[in-house]
């Protein structure tokens, strides 16, 4: 598949149909968690700094968990999204493994010498999703990658040039806002596609999650 072909996909990124029944909508009502085991599958193009060009995109496959939940809370703000998501390849060192997270919540230490430290818990919130009514059918922006703050969560174990001539590494990099997100789940299976680029806009990717509930 060419590079042109491969970022044209975007065009059709979930051509999946819609699962019937409930959803993820009960976790919010529940305050527990939704757990789907399964496959992440991964292609990702890989740009030469030099040269601009593709040096060919490479697929992946790896075992992957999708966590659905109750929107988090640092105590003092609420996640805004209709529920917690957490998903990935469950080997996060493995080539090609991608991670997405549409919130958490951080410790901010104290340290007397920052000037109103506000040591103490800290909402992150890193998408924006959207879901219909039963959420059978969900879709989500990354619109805040919170690397100012240095809690990056959101990440493609991407391969990365290091070297003229030394074939790319894998090197764990965020994504880059604007990456977007769509989703259908019928309560007892659930699909996810995930497409963007990485911050330094060397790989673009679309990655799956193929799952099956397990709690």
């Amino acid at each position: 598949m060419s590079r042109r072909t491969f970022l044209r996909a975007s065009g059709g990124l979930l051509a999946l149909g819609t699962l019937g029944g409930t959803s993820i909508a009960s976790v919010t009502a529940q305050n527990a968690s939704q757990v789907f085991v399964g496959t992440q599958s991964t292609d990702i193009d890989t740009i030469d700094p030099l040269s601009g060009q593709s040096l060919g995109i490479q697929s992946f496959q790896h075992s992957a968990t999708f966590i659905a939940s109750a929107p988090v809370s640092d105590g003092v703000s609420v996640e805004t999204n209709p529920f917690n998501l957490v998903a990935g390849a469950d080997d996060k060192s493995a080539p090609g493994a991608v991670d997405v997270w549409s919130a958490a919540v951080s410790e901010v230490p104290f340290d007397p010498t920052i000037p109103n430290p506000n040591p103490g818990p800290l909402l992150l919130q890193y998408w924006e999703i959207q879901g219909n009514q039963q959420l059978t059918e969900f879709s989500g922006t990354l619109v805040n990658s919170h690397r100012d703050k240095a809690v990056v969560p959101n990440l493609v174990n991407a391969p990365t040039v290091v070297a003229p001539g030394i074939p790319p590494l894998p090197f764990p990099k965020a994504i880059a806002e604007g990456a977007v997100l769509q989703g259908i789940t019928d309560g007892t299976s659930v699909t996810m596609v995930v497409q963007g680029t990485t911050v330094d806009q060397a790989n673009p990717f679309i990655s799956r999650i193929d799952a099956t509930r397990v709690q």
